[in-house]
């Protein structure tokens, strides 16, 4: 499966701000799940940037 970098810039548009998102994100799953991702073709990272793009992943910003 490939997801388009111009979907995921369309649901944050900080570049920076949406890959730290998504590998947080796929840290979260790999750790919940390491069993389903053993064996499996689909990756975390893959998992990650796709929740990104339909928006299930809630995240807070904070500014310091």
């Amino acid at each position: 499966m490939f997801i388009p970098v111009e979907k995921i810039w369309e649901v944050i548009e900080n570049k920076y701000e949406a890959i730290m998102v998504a590998a947080k994100e796929a840290r979260r799953l790999n750790q919940v799940d390491r069993e389903k991702y053993k064996n499996s073709p689909a990756k975390p990272t893959l998992d990650a940037l796709r929740k990104l793009v339909e928006k299930k992943i809630k995240y807070i910003y904070k500014e310091e």
